[in-house]
């Protein structure tokens, strides 16, 4: 009875690493395979007061989508959002594009997935302050889905502007070890 008794506990043991070790492979593999890389372009140049910057949102590794809803985020004291224009993903595909640069939202509608890389919008900023450098600019994904409405796994990544004017701001450093911002 006693080597009955160890024998289960030896299976059940290695059953629970076994199990243990494949889920989150099997989990990893199912999230590369289905998930898109959203990305918001960096630019480095030099700004000015009413300078115009353009930034690229493009998508990587799309598993098919049929619409989105983005927020687009930044800080209204450094850049304004001047235009919102349609990407090569979705154009001349039946979607239907709505952006809205009061509300700094873009929305897209479709009944079936588009498929492939590319741009999938453009965001055209105003520059409103010298040294405007670090500013970052990312998006929200509100809303991300296929044409059979299921979620659509998506990563964020953010972009923005580093400005070469030399009008940035400079900390200075702090006695014992400090920093020096750009």
């Amino acid at each position: 009875m006693k080597n009955r008794k160890r024998w289960l506990s030896v299976i059940l043991t290695l059953a629970m690493v076994f199990t243990l070790c494949i889920t989150p492979a099997a989990a990893v593999g199912a999230g590369n395979e289905n998930g898109a890389t959203v990305t918001v372009e960096k630019v480095t140049g030099e700004y000015t007061i009413g300078s115009e910057v353009t930034l690229t949102v493009s998508i990587a590794g799309n598993p098919g989508f049929a619409g989105y809803d983005f927020q687009v985020i930044y800080k209204t004291e450094e850049l304004t959002l001047k235009e919102i224009t349609q990407g090569t993903v979705t154009t001349n595909k039946g979607a239907l594009f709505m952006p809205n640069v009061e509300e700094n939202k873009v929305v897209l509608a479709n009944t079936v997935n588009l498929e492939g890389d590319g741009t999938l919008f453009t965001l055209k900023f105003t520059v409103n302050e010298a040294g405007v450098d670090g500013a970052a600019v990312s998006v929200n994904a509100v809303g991300f889905r296929n044409a059979e409405q299921a979620k659509v796994p998506v990563n964020i990544v953010a972009g923005g502007i580093n400005d070469t004017t030399g009008g940035g701001t400079t900390g200075g450093g702090t006695t014992g070890g400090g920093t020096t911002g750009g």
